[in-house]
């Protein structure tokens, strides 16, 4: 058949001279022969078409159910491969002040006593005695000491009283020593980690059902970030702070352990891949897709945080309240914020050169800006940039945030993408924020969310919006609400993470 349609044209051409030459009988019949192998042949073809076609088909639903268990997770043996393995130890680069990597000093001690390793030499101190590594020790030594706590008990940093600083550490402090100063480094098990963790992102208040969904975001988020070392010059997977999770700033309290025992070595995973669980404070009403950072989408999608039929137009969404909603009553749910352009656009030219330097291929001046900023004759960032005109939306999320804005000045643009560079931007000219109890809120130079519409008012900027976060994934308030109407870990998960199944690592 295939070759038929290929030379087609010659057997036309054979049979219009076949038909000139055969004027007798014998021709005849001979054309007649020839139409009916032709006819057969024919039907042979169509018949071994349909055979090769069967077989085709059964192929391609073959490889279309082995490129479904592939992507889906398979179950049995092949299940369980794709499963990794538990984490025994979590290695944590304490910072001071949030900040600061090195410290001038430390003080340490035990509750139960501790045992002290420098690589040279041990040495023991009893309960509650203080070891110090001041500034005249950098001189004389640079290495790693190595404080182990007595069995049962718990390491503290304590200042010159002997006063303690924070909770108690379980596991190893590691104090790092250079010429910089001194770096600190717990390592401590993945589940005692977790339970320092949990009271210091989500209050016992909220609930033993939302503790224990934030339970398995931690354990998620922790092992999805512990597949490289953030910190590699001290070994460390990352750090105590909002940078990846609150460690260690508040108390463990008995529900908090709960919580973490009752969800022992589960985790979110989508696709044979532990999820990143990223969470937030408090939706503006919506969660946010996984595109303001580029996560899966077909994990983190937009989800209407409330009851009933999701509303259609964001812009009157935002300005108003909504009783549907399940974090209606929180704080943040609604804002109003005060940017003053008329006196603070120089902070914001700041953010933006400092953004720049940081993130360049997130903030792209225009041609015009371009030669004004590098004209030598002009003395200053802000009078390059001149008076701020305009505020445009160039891209909003599924549920409301700011992806990409563009801010006119009076001598060129500035493209900007990113939820949180355009919170610092704006930021940066804040003055003052009312939450929704009617709290005036002052000092921050940071948007509580990009979730916002802008007014101009007086000269000022008169932005009101919604939320505490990013957005993307669990709202901790909007889980503390589903807990406080009945719902269960495991469906407070699934509400906003989708297409995610609740795993077991471990026992």
């Amino acid at each position: 058949m295939a070759r038929q349609r290929r030379y087609g044209h010659n057997y036309r051409k054979y049979i219009r001279h076949f038909g000139k030459r055969s004027g007798s009988s014998r021709g005849r019949r001979g054309l007649v022969c020839f139409y009916i192998l032709l006819c057969m042949g024919l039907i042979g073809s169509i018949l071994y078409m349909q055979w090769r076609m069967g077989n085709l088909r059964e192929i391609q639903a073959r490889l279309s159910e082995f490129l479904r268990q592939q992507t889906a997770g398979q179950t049995g043996e092949e299940a369980e491969a794709s499963v990794p393995e538990p984490m025994e130890a979590v290695r944590v680069l304490l910072l001071e002040n949030d900040t600061d990597t090195y410290r001038g000093s430390v003080r340490i001690a035990g509750d139960a006593g501790c045992i002290l390793d420098d690589g040279t030499k041990q040495w023991t101190l009893g309960p509650n005695e203080v070891v110090s590594f001041g500034a005249e020790n950098l001189v004389s030594f640079t290495g790693t000491t190595v404080v182990t706590p007595a069995e049962g008990g718990c390491l503290y940093l304590v200042d010159e009283t002997g006063a303690r600083q924070q909770p108690g550490y379980r596991g190893t402090l590691e104090v790092w020593q250079d010429a910089n100063g001194y770096a600190l480094v717990n390592e401590v098990s993945t589940e005692d980690y977790l339970a320092c963790v949990l009271p210091s992102e989500m209050p016992e208040s909220y609930g033993l059902e939302a503790l224990k969904a934030q339970a398995v975001c931690a354990r998620s988020y922790l092992y999805a970030q512990t597949g490289q070392e953030h910190y590699p010059q001290f070994h460390a997977h990352l750090d105590d702070t909002v940078s990846f999770q609150v460690y260690n700033h508040e108390a463990s309290g008995d529900l908090s352990a709960q919580a973490v025992r009752e969800t022992s070595g589960q985790v979110l995973m989508s696709q044979g891949q532990i999820v990143d669980a990223l969470y937030y404070s408090t939706s503006c009403g919506f969660s946010q897709s996984g595109s303001i950072f580029g996560a899966d989408e077909n994990v983190f999608q937009s989800v209407y945080v409330g009851s009933g039929d999701a509303p259609a137009d964001f812009d009157s969404y935002i300005r108003g309240w909504d009783e549907h909603a399940f974090e209606r009553d929180e704080r943040y749910f609604r804002w109003v914020a005060v940017i003053d352009v008329a006196n603070r656009t120089t902070n914001i030219v700041d953010a933006i050169v400092n953004l720049k330097k940081k993130d360049g291929e997130d903030v792209v001046y225009s041609d015009d800006l371009k030669r004004r900023i590098s004209d030598t004759e002009i003395a200053t960032a802000a009078e390059a940039f001149g008076e701020l005109k305009n505020f445009q939306v160039a891209r909003r999320n599924a549920g409301g945030v700011i992806e990409e804005a563009r801010l006119e000045f009076a001598c060129g643009t500035v493209d900007v993408t990113g939820e949180l560079h355009i919170r610092d931007i704006l930021g940066a000219a804040q003055t003052s924020v009312q939450l929704q109890n009617g709290e005036i809120v002052t000092g921050l130079d940071r948007l509580y969310s990009a979730a916002f519409v802008l007014d101009v008012q007086d000269g000022q900027w008169i932005l009101r919006g919604g939320g505490c976060g990013h957005g993307a994934g669990m709202s901790q308030n909007g889980a503390k609400a589903l807990a406080a109407e009945g719902w269960e870990y495991q469906d407070i998960l699934h509400f906003f993470y989708q297409n995610v199944d609740i795993a077991q690592l471990f026992q």
